[in-house]
């Protein structure tokens, strides 16, 4: 008997040892994190995740970070997220979900550490948009590593090209990262200090970061501001604006996991001065945001892959005269909540539907009060690949409904959203290298079945490849 205890002691013991050396082969082929961009790889000591909020994340955070990139400059008056402009047409956010990939898609990218992304495509007759992003990791010693990430957005939304790179010292389950913006504007630098602890089943990352931090430093006085042939001048006053991230991975039994985000920007003053007449201004920005995701793999033909999460941001951004009163208050808030499941039918057949709905606000005290509220489901079918290639079909919907005050009557009806859309894809892959081109087709409610065929919409591309 005690012999018999004895070989099932050793044997449990020697396949936790085993399976914790896998886990640390995986460490040093990957080492560091991509959910902060400027960090190497995210490290999973416990199985891949199945989905990943990261992506959505990291691109809050380039909002953030990046304020110049986004439409109207730094110095504009339009809160943070910028949902709402005169660029963004009726469809642009089914252009935008058209070609992004599913959060099943975005874990091949967030957990390698060499990666480079590049979606493409129609958002109106006359403009294209487009979304890179681009990392490399490298170790300089055992404890040492160099990290680099290129983030471009060419969209009715932002102009921006931010680049990130930052140092990381660590072993295997804790590291610590120092990491700087290299933006085209030197005011707009950020420093940021990452901390990560991972044990055997959980991975835990923070991120406080510094902003604008050498703002002061680059424009000391209105002369050297216009010496620089600028109009306006911005100060820093009073604290150091400061932005804190933060997110938790786990891995539950039988094939669950969970993730969770957080952001927090407390408040960020910033003076705006026009260095002819001296006017100044004072804004201040804060933001709040959250995010949750639950999945479960599929293991078995039975039942597919689940992926269930929830996300909601607010941000605020108030104007007022230096020692005067209140010019403006800008609220935006955002929350989404949605279901995906995913379906390997066999033989080489795959199967993916989504479904989500949005609610936004945006409020500009006794101007505007603008709400809408959509609902957006995808459906996609791959065939089995010949020599790599795989045919796919996408059918997307989206139908959103408006609410809104200070808008003109006659244009709040054509804010209202129904629409379908048909994509037909040309898909190759192989090993960490995908890449897809398809042609979309609208067709609202009014339109003839017929008209559907004859007036694509567009096109749009995507490419990714991970080593």
């Amino acid at each position: 008997m005690w012999r018999r205890r004895w070989r099932n002691s050793v044997a449990l013991l020697s396949g936790v040892a085993a399976t914790r050396v896998a886990a640390a082969q995986d460490v040093a082929r990957a080492p560091g994190s991509s959910s902060h961009a400027a960090s190497p790889t995210t490290v999973i000591l416990y199985g891949p995740p199945t989905a990943t909020l990261d992506m959505w994340s990291d691109q809050l955070w380039l909002r953030v970070l990046d304020r110049s990139g986004s439409v109207g400059g730094r110095f504009s008056d339009a809160g943070i997220l910028r949902r709402f402009n005169r660029r963004i047409g009726r469809v642009y956010t089914l252009d935008r979900r058209s070609p992004r990939p599913e959060l099943l898609e975005d874990v091949a990218f967030t957990t390698a550490a060499r990666g480079v992304r590049l979606s493409t495509g129609s958002v109106s007759r006359p403009e294209l948009q487009l979304l890179l992003a681009a990392k490399f990791a490298d170790s300089l010693s055992r404890t040492m590593q160099f990290a680099t990430r290129v983030d471009v957005e060419q969209s009715p939304e932002a102009d921006r090209a931010l680049v990130q790179v930052g140092l990381t010292r660590g072993a295997r389950d804790r590291s610590l990262s120092l990491s700087a913006t290299l933006p085209p504007r030197k005011g707009d630098a950020d420093l940021q200090l990452t901390a990560r602890w991972s044990t055997f089943s959980w991975v835990a990352e923070g991120t406080v970061a510094a902003l604008d931090v050498a703002n002061n430093y680059n424009y000391p006085s209105l002369a050297a501001t216009r010496a620089a042939g600028l109009d306006t001048m911005a100060r820093v006053p009073g604290r150091q604006p400061m932005v804190w991230r933060g997110r938790a991975q786990r891995r539950l039994i039988r094939g669950w996991g969970a993730e969770a985000h957080g952001m927090l920007l407390p408040a960020q003053r910033l003076d705006i001065i026009d260095v002819h007449t001296r006017a100044t201004v004072r804004q201040q920005d804060a933001l709040a945001s959250g995010g949750l995701l639950l999945s479960h793999a599929q293991r078995n033909r039975w039942v597919p892959t689940i992926v269930l999460y929830a996300t909601r941001v607010h941000a605020h951004t108030t104007r007022r005269a230096t020692d005067g009163p209140t010019i403006s208050t800008r609220r935006e808030d955002e929350f989404e909540t949605g279901l995906l499941l995913s379906y390997y039918v066999g033989n080489g057949w795959n199967t993916t539907a989504s479904i989500a709905q949005v609610a936004r606000r945006e409020r500009v005290t006794g101007v505007t009060d603008h709400r809408d509220r959509a609902w957006a489901w995808r459906a996609r079918v791959l065939t089995p690949a010949i020599v790599g290639l795989q045919l796919g079909a996408q059918l997307l919907g989206e139908q959103r409904s408006v609410r809104a005050t200070g808008v003109p009557v006659a244009a709040r009806g054509a804010l209202d959203v129904q629409l379908l859309r048909a994509i037909p894809e040309l898909v190759y892959s192989d090993g960490g290298t995908t890449a897809a081109f398809g042609m979309r087709f609208d067709k609202s409610p009014r339109d003839p079945w017929l008209q559907w065929i004859a007036n694509p919409a567009g096109f749009q591309l995507r490419f990714e490849r991970t080593w």
